[in-house]
Formats: C-alpha cells, sequence, structure tokens
C-alpha cells in the first residue's frame, strides 16, 4: 500500500533507493522527514506536476545518513532531512526549470544536471533562498 503525500506523489517513492537495496539500508523517513518531504510535495512538486501535466518522477528523495554517504551526497545534505529530490520528466530537464519560473513556485535550491537530464530542487519550511545552481 502506498502512503500518499498529495496526489500524484506518495512516500514509498522518496524513499526507494537501489543502492540502498544492494547494501541492506534502512531508508526510512524518521517522522521530520515526512513532515519536510510533505512540504516539498504541496509547495514544489505537486504545483509542478499540475503545471506540466505529466509525470514527475523520484530519482532520488529521502536519504539515511549511510546512504548519502554511499552516493556520494553532499555532507549536509537536505536528501537527508526530507528537504530535495532529485526529479526528471519525460523529454528534457527544461522543462522542469520553465514550468518552475512560469507558476513562480518558490524553492530553496534548483540545480541543473543537463548531462544527466534532471534537476535537483529543494524546499524548506522556514526559509527558501530562490538559488539556481548549475552543474
Amino acid at each position: 500500500m502506498n502512503t500518499l503525500i498529495t496526489r500524484d506523489f506518495c512516500l514509498e517513492e522518496f524513499q526507494f533507493s537501489a543502492v540502498a537495496t544492494i547494501f541492506s539500508l534502512d531508508n526510512t523517513a524518521n517522522a521530520d522527514a515526512i513532515i519536510n518531504l510533505t512540504y516539498l510535495c504541496i509547495n514544489v512538486l505537486q504545483p509542478l506536476r499540475d503545471a506540466i501535466g505529466a509525470p514527475v518522477l523520484v530519482n532520488s528523495g529521502y536519504r539515511c545518513k549511510e546512504l548519502n554517504k554511499r552516493v556520494g551526497g553532499a555532507e549536509n545534505s537536505q536528501h537527508m532531512y526530507g528537504q530535495a529530490a532529485d526529479i526528471t520528466v519525460i523529454g528534457s530537464y527544461n522543462s522542469i526549470v520553465q514550468a518552475i519560473n512560469a507558476q513562480n513556485i518558490v524553492y530553496d535550491q534548483l540545480i541543473t544536471y543537463p548531462a544527466r537530464n534532471f534537476v535537483h530542487v529543494s524546499y524548506s519550511k522556514t526559509t527558501n533562498r530562490m538559488q539556481r545552481l548549475y552543474n
């Protein structure tokens, strides 16, 4: 059974990780991370999905500390707090950026990875920097 966060996003897709499975890591989000994931979905991902009109796929969502280390995440990665997701859509990552800009969606960080065709987006329930970075 899937635990819905919003109409189009469920908790399980943020907790799933092939790397966690390979290394038998428990990547279950704690209560604080679930609250942060809820804010991320309500304020960024669901409005983005509605604007695009197509699925937004979560490549990487919540990461426990050990998983974050295994995948080479930043030491203080927002993924570990449920504040970030690496996402993709069918087509180009540009459609994500365009929709976020067109809908004036508030975010903390938006990092594009053109070579890998995905976007890292984060949201904080306190302060959002609207920081745009390119890789």
